[in-house]
């Protein structure tokens, strides 16, 4: 994964070529400002401790603090391990540092962050990750602090997870050193961006987003392919921007894995193969398939494995359980790419799509198999549970541009009317169980449909491509993205809380090839 910009070091330790292969991509000096936020952050947790036994969190420590995690692949502290690495990450977090992505639990992330990034050094700096003890055979180390000081070959560094409390140290600076926490490794310093953490230094033009709830944090994690093939997350409440490298020639769809918590990324790759990535477990997986189009991933609630739903060139629809049964084949009945939800009166996988004949299909292998709707359609389906009745609705639209639902066990086929220009998106409100539907109107404003509440609204934006709208859990409140049509970059809006935010970054018109 690639940074953004770097942070100057005086003298590196071993070989770094990690900015050499960054292309395009400037080394400039980090924010004068992300050293001393780090250090302030820190100096504040002195002495912090949990007075029930559990780890310390920022302000009170314990059941009422909210515990220290800093990158996505972290923990936090209050989860019961060693938490010297979350806390040290949580600091650099504060300082407005990037990529912390390439963080763990272990104290030896913060080594290999600097060896990946060109940071590594023997010199300190207020603001730097100290490791002591790093064994690159063992890729382990005993301990990870942030030096808050340096004066005279002497610096002063405060750790978390010393006698279950956050304390401040003071030895010799020089790497080799011996201290009670281990010998002194070496010095890293934190990736910040030149900008706000949440806009990447790159060029070119985002081409889609997919966004997740992290079940670790509550964050919004939103998963994009740039115009290069560069796949990116950004959390901006966290790690802010991550660059997963030229990894993806379609549209990335993210997924929970409830086995572990680990957000996975289903994607073509570019080589056309259908890959995924688990940074947190086993990483980059190549399934050996060439698809065509987006692939769709959704959890069997039966044995909690990840079945993978794609189309390949010979427009057969195909699953791939990895866990159970492997690739499954369908047959030639796909033009567009599926769409699967669980069923949950029977949790059947069922799977809709844009049939060869243009008609909306879908298929339950475990029940009535294959259903024709009768209806031609435009575009990749998307279908929803109907909490009230758990029936499953699904919305299309034709090539009058129309947009339908179909309840199958209850209204049948409804028409909203030449309402749409892409593909709708719908999601169940939690505060009411209403379906809610947005759309790209034809008036190209992104719109929603409340059919048992607000009947139809106008956001006013112009917008380009198809809607994407989640549930915020930490609030309920429905946060949807879009590209803005004006200077093209990704968007999100929530009504009921900060209204509209910029990401700053372009996105292009592919957005439109699905959900």
């Amino acid at each position: 994964m690639t940074m953004y910009k770097l942070a100057s070091k005086k003298s590196l330790i071993g070989t770094t070529v990690v900015a050499a292969a960054i292309a395009g991509l400037s080394v400039l000096p980090a924010h004068a400002d992300a050293p001393s936020a780090i250090v302030a952050a820190v100096r504040a947790q002195i002495n912090h401790t949990g007075s029930d036994g559990l780890p310390a969190g920022p302000g009170p420590g314990g059941l009422t603090g909210s515990g220290y995690q800093g990158g996505p692949n972290q923990s936090n502290s209050v989860d019961g391990q060693e938490w010297c690495a979350d806390f040290a990450g949580w600091a650099w977090a504060q300082g407005g540092a990037s990529d912390l992505g390439a963080l763990s639990d272990a104290a030896a992330s913060f080594y290999d962050y600097g060896t990946r990034y060109g940071t590594l050094s023997s010199t300190p700096a207020p603001g730097d990750a100290v490791v002591f003890s790093y064994s690159a055979s063992q890729d382990w180390a005993a301990h990870v602090e942030i030096v808050t000081s340096v004066s005279g070959g002497t610096i002063t560094a405060i750790g978390g997870n010393e006698n279950n409390e956050v304390e401040q140290d003071t030895f010799g600076d020089a790497v080799g050193t011996s201290t009670y926490n281990g010998t002194i490794s070496g010095y890293i310093a934190p990736v910040v961006p030149a900008g706000p953490p949440s806009v990447p230094a790159v060029t070119g033009s985002l081409e889609s987003a997919s966004t997740v709830v992290n079940p670790a944090n509550g964050h919004l994690v939103t998963y994009v392919r740039d115009s290069a093939g560069h796949l990116w997350s950004v959390d901006p409440q966290g790690a802010g921007w991550t660059d997963f490298g030229v990894a993806a020639a379609g549209n990335p769809t993210t997924i929970v894995n409830p086995l572990n918590g680990h957000l996975v990324t289903y994607v073509r790759g570019v080589d056309d193969h259908l890959m995924s990535v688990d940074p947190q477990g086993a990483g980059w997986t190549d399934f050996g398939k060439v698809i065509v189009g987006n692939p769709m991933t959704v959890v069997n609630p039966v044995n909690d494995h990840l079945v993978t739903y794609v189309r390949d060139a010979n427009n057969h629809l195909w699953s791939v359980d990895p866990e159970g049964a492997g690739w499954t084949d369908f047959g030639a009945t796909a033009v567009g790419d599926p769409y699967t939800v669980v069923n949950p009166t029977n949790n059947h996988l069922v799977t809709y799509v844009q049939g060869i004949d243009n008609d909306l299909w879908s298929v339950d292998p475990q029940g009535a198999g294959w259903t024709n709707f009768g209806k031609a359609i435009s575009g990749p389906p998307m279908t929803v549970v109907n909490p009230a009745n758990n029936h499953l609705v699904t919305y299309v639209r034709d090539s009058n541009d129309h947009l339908w639902s179909v309840d199958p066990q209850g209204a049948g086929w409804t028409d909203f009317g030449a309402t749409a220009a892409g593909n709708p998106y719908t999601v169940v409100n939690p505060t009411n169980n209403h379906l809610v539907t947005y759309v790209n109107g034809i008036n190209n404003h992104l719109w929603s449909v409340d059919p048992q509440g607000a009947g139809w609204t106008d956001f006013g934006a112009v917008i380009a491509g198809d809607p994407h709208t989640i549930v915020n859990p930490a609030n309920n409140h429905l946060v949807t993205y879009i590209q803005n049509a004006a200077d093209n970059d990704l968007e999100s809006v929530d009504p009921q809380g900060a209204g509209w935010v910029d990401f700053k970054m372009a996105i292009d018109d592919a957005a439109a090839d699905g959900h």
